[in-house]
């Protein structure tokens, strides 16, 4: 149960760190074509619904 918790815990900070790269990325990058971004953005969105979280 504890090891549980702390793997939930890391998957939710995985998370969220994976949403900040993907923020800064999508703000600061010259390099990607924001098209390009909203296709990853939307894929991710879909994956979650389809996980029900």
């Amino acid at each position: 149960m504890h090891l549980s918790f702390i793997l939930n815990a890391f998957t939710v900070y995985i998370e969220r760190v994976h949403y900040l790269l993907l923020f800064i990325i999508y703000h600061f990058s010259s390099f990607i074509k924001k098209p390009e971004m909203t296709r990853h953005l939307a894929a991710v969105r879909a994956y979650r619904q389809q996980d029900g979280i």
